[in-house]
């Protein structure tokens, strides 16, 4: 899964599931979670499955937030698991245990359904010092994905304020685990609850600079920055170019490092390039930055 920006759909609201496919994100989070009133479940699962074939006809991947209760969890589950679902995001999520019942549960619904085998991925949210301390446990487990930080949670749990200081261990927990088991980590350098950053372009950079893959909106005006925040910048791409141009050029004189802008380069360097390069291509082309 490859998304740069995931926007925060309230599946109870169906102007919002109208128009949500317009917006220009990768993806859409299908919420049925905490954005949905206790009251408005039933009638928030019948307005997305009601909604679905419109939605699934559009350029956005989606995924859908469920439930923690698993009684209700398992609702959305029988609801939600058709054709066009490309993922969960799973809330609350505290251990593998959790998200090895989820995998389960999609194994046969998949199969009941005559689906493609796997194709379901799981996106857990951290979102209590538990989920933070288990974090590579979470990432490991079957289907995941991607991890994601839910740091208004989180704060809360901790007793913290949600600042970007109180909360750089929980992400920095959360960028090495998904990255030593293989998956996207995704979020920002500060509250997704933050609607007012005057410098959002420059919150994106740093937040993709940190290891973060993409990050969650909650209003459509934020998805532009993030679609082109998380694309390698004309200066990165051009970076990753001349290291791997310089490489093969110290390689070919039987040397495995050079220089390059005054810097020792070699092996890890190149597979950075290398990442670069790859992500530039997977989305299509290169944007100023």
């Amino acid at each position: 899964m490859s998304w740069r920006s995931l926007l925060y759909v309230p599946a109870n609201v169906p102007r919002f599931l109208e128009r949500a496919q317009a917006r220009g994100a990768d993806a859409l989070i299908l919420d049925l979670e905490d954005a949905v009133p206790d009251a408005e479940k039933s009638r928030a699962r019948d307005l997305l499955v009601a909604h679905w074939d419109g939605l699934a006809q559009g350029s956005a991947q989606l995924v859908v937030r469920i439930n923690a209760d698993l009684l209700e969890a398992a609702r959305d589950l029988d609801a939600v698991v058709r054709p066009g679902l490309k993922g969960l995001y799973v809330a609350k999520a505290r251990g593998a245990s959790m998200i090895a019942w989820l995998a389960a549960a999609l194994d046969r619904l998949e199969a009941e359904r005559g689906m493609p085998a796997g194709g379901i991925g799981l996106v857990p949210l951290l979102e209590d010092p538990t989920a933070i301390e288990r974090a590579f446990e979470i990432a490991v487990a079957p289907r995941v994905r991607a991890l994601a930080f839910g740091s208004e949670d989180y704060a809360a749990a901790c007793g913290m304020e949600p600042t970007p200081e109180a909360l750089l261990y929980a992400r920095q927990r959360l960028v090495s685990a998904a990255r030593a088991a293989g998956v996207a980590p995704l979020g920002l350098l500060d509250s997704v609850a933050r609607l007012d950053h005057d410098d959002l372009a420059d919150l994106v950079r740093r937040s993709r600079a940190f290891g973060f893959a993409g990050a969650s909106a909650i209003h459509p005006d934020t998805i532009a920055a993030l679609n082109a925040g998380f694309l390698p910048g004309a200066d990165s791409v051009a970076w990753a170019e001349a290291v791997l141009q310089m490489l093969a050029a110290a390689q070919a004189d039987g040397r495995g490092t050079a220089r390059l802008g005054g810097r020792m380069i070699d092996a890890p360097m190149a597979r950075r390039a290398r990442d670069i390069l790859a992500m530039a291509a997977t989305r299509g082309g290169r944007e100023a930055g």
